[in-house]
């Protein structure tokens, strides 16, 4: 007598073999990708089955930010020279004390101090009554003119003369009222003081002896000419133009800087960039100053009394500032590159 199927214990089956599977079982869930307590690439650790990560949400006004910015900094470093340039130009030769203090320390160049002493001596020799003009070598007034102008008591009589002179050129150009009115025509002139007893005192002991009576009490130095009628009002409409310049180019680049980086999204790139720009062009400026003192000196040199010496050395101390401002320029920029790098660098790593 057989037993039904249903009659055997579990596990034996009819002949030996396992039940049938049922018909409504359900399938078993595949195992999981990574071994248990791994956390997967997914939120929370989750595998690959939690939801998409959030994508960070851009900043408010992003694209009109960057256009803003980027805007503001290309202006910005595209005025940098212009700005440099006008701040350069008001600051020593349109002001008063910059002109002055740069004349007083050309004095101390030989060249120059050679050709003041030249003028001087054709100037004292010129003066001197018949009877003495004879009587003096004018290799003696040069060494007696020469000891006068290296004693330091002749630098405020310089001083005094060249400002009277550059208030004279700067009022006439600016249309300002002057202070002084020595103008000989279209030129002007600086009257210096003749350093009498030192001149006196060095043609006696040369065996020369000249009495104080007999020497002019002034000396009159062409330093400039003003312009005729019809380069005047052009020169006076440039001059005001590059005044103006020096004080509102420089507010306008700092201006236009603060913004930008204010306004960018990304505020450490934004000083990376113009950091690199300010970089170029201030070192543009630097191999301007440079290359043109040479053409220059040239041409100067053919056309005025100083001979080329003096002609680079009055345009080394009048572009002395230009540099200084131009290299302070390459260093903040430097600076500005090395911040922006290190904040990125910062930012990513927090990332």
């Amino acid at each position: 007598m057989h037993s039904s199927p249903g009659s055997y214990p579990p596990g034996q089956g009819g002949g030996g073999y396992p039940p049938p599977p049922s018909p409504y079982a359900s399938t078993p869930a595949p195992p999981p990708p990574y071994p248990p307590g791994v956390p997967g690439p997914g939120p929370g650790g989750h595998g690959g089955y939690g939801p998409p990560p959030r994508r960070p949400a851009k900043p408010p006004y992003s694209a009109l930010r960057g256009t803003v910015a980027g805007l503001s900094l290309v202006l910005a470093v595209l005025l940098s020279i212009p700005a440099l340039s006008a701040m350069w130009v008001r600051w020593e030769v349109v002001s008063s004390e910059g002109f002055t203090d740069n004349m007083v320390e050309l004095i101390d160049e030989p060249a120059v101090r050679s050709e003041v002493a030249r003028l001087m001596t054709d100037e004292l020799i010129r003066q001197l009554p018949a009877n003495l003009r004879g009587q003096v070598q004018p290799a003696l007034f040069t060494a007696a003119v020469n000891a006068a102008i290296a004693r330091p008591d002749f630098k405020p009589v310089w001083r005094d003369g060249v400002s009277t002179a550059h208030d004279v050129v700067m009022s006439t150009l600016l249309g300002r009222d002057s202070k002084n009115v020595k103008v000989d025509g279209d030129k002007v002139v600086v009257t210096l003081k003749t350093p009498m007893d030192t001149i006196v005192r060095e043609l006696g002991a040369a065996g020369v002896p000249v009495s104080t009576a007999g020497l002019p009490t002034t000396i009159p130095i062409d330093l400039a000419q003003l312009p005729d009628t019809t380069e005047e009002q052009q020169g006076r409409d440039a001059l005001r133009a590059v005044d103006d310049a020096g004080v509102w180019l420089p507010i306008l680049a700092m201006a236009l800087l603060v913004i930008g980086v204010a306004v960018a999204v990304n505020r450490f790139r934004a000083l990376v960039m113009t950091g690199i720009g300010l970089a170029l062009t201030s070192g543009l400026l630097l191999l301007m100053v440079s290359a043109v003192k040479g053409p220059v000196a040239d041409e100067l040199a053919t056309r005025e009394t100083l001979n080329r010496d003096g002609v680079e050395a009055v345009y080394t101390i009048f572009t002395d500032s230009l540099t200084t401002m131009s290299w302070s320029v390459f260093a903040a920029a430097i600076v500005a590159v090395a911040v922006g790098t290190i904040g990125l660098t910062v930012g990513a790593r927090r990332r």
